[in-house]
């Protein structure tokens, strides 16, 4: 629970900062040190700890134990006891309804604020030819576009905003099932069996697996890395189970590395 309660605060805190840095343009990264991130951390940590406490002590929203699972559990069953019903109404309309319609307002408001920006934006001046001199190598290295610098400062923050996206989507595609069925079965709406509650939780849980491969997927060296790997694979395979192939022949077929990076960390 208490997992749950800070992966949903995490996510709407970096999606705060991002609304604050992108539409709002406010730069407060220079105000994120190392101690201030551990004091924002650590007072999540102690919300959500705080919050599940209640359950895990049992004085309001005690938790169950589930002879099918081996653990104590919340009690998702219908129950007339309003100690049961406040606490998982309260949780779930705080730490599901409230943050996660926070995260998703500001998400949108970034991706109206970048549609609007690029629905503005007028094609580039071709720059003008920069004067050859010839004996000053020194000034061609110092010299420099400011606003090629914030452009592509601009569509750094965009990838790493569809980034951050995607992974909010990951854990509301994971967390909205289970967290409807559990509220409607709370309110006697619908009985779920156990196959239907395990299906739910594999759903769930998978979430923390899922983040891991998004942030890699982002990023075009290791795209690369897998491209590589597998024509590497296929170019084994192929030579193994016909060895007067040409290698010249298969060559043709490997992907062709990208000299441009587009990592967005």
């Amino acid at each position: 629970m208490a997992t749950s309660f800070a992966t949903a605060m995490l996510l709407a805190v970096i999606a705060i900062l991002c609304y604050l840095i992108m539409v709002k343009n406010r730069n407060v990264l220079h105000l994120l040190n190392s101690k201030r991130l551990f004091v924002i951390i650590s007072a999540i940590w102690f919300i959500a700890i705080l919050s599940s406490a209640p359950a895990v002590i049992g004085f309001w929203g005690k938790l169950v134990y589930d002879p099918y699972y081996g653990i104590c559990i919340p009690d998702f069953y219908f129950t007339n006891n309003l100690n049961h019903l406040t606490y998982y109404i309260l949780i779930t309309i705080i730490f599901f309804c409230c943050i996660n319609c926070t995260s998703g307002y500001c998400y949108y408001s970034i991706y109206k604020h970048i549609l609007s920006k690029k629905r503005r934006a007028i094609k580039p001046l071709k720059a003008k030819k920069q004067q050859k001199h010839a004996g000053s190598r020194l000034g061609n290295r110092c010299s420099y576009n400011p606003q090629t610098v914030q452009t592509l400062w601009n569509k750094k923050q965009e990838r790493v905003n569809l980034v951050l996206l995607m992974i909010f989507l990951g854990y509301l595609i994971s967390y909205s099932p289970a967290a409807i069925a559990t509220f409607l079965e709370i309110t006697n709406t619908i009985n779920l069996n156990i196959l239907q509650y395990s299906i739910l939780l594999i759903l769930m849980y998978s979430n923390s697996v899922l983040d891991p491969y998004i942030i890699l997927l982002s990023s075009q060296r290791y795209r690369n890395f897998l491209r590589s790997r597998m024509y590497q694979c296929v170019l084994d395979m192929s030579q193994y189970s016909n060895p007067k192939l040409s290698r010249t022949k298969i060559v043709r077929l490997a992907p062709i590395p990208s000299k441009v990076s587009h990592d967005i960390f």
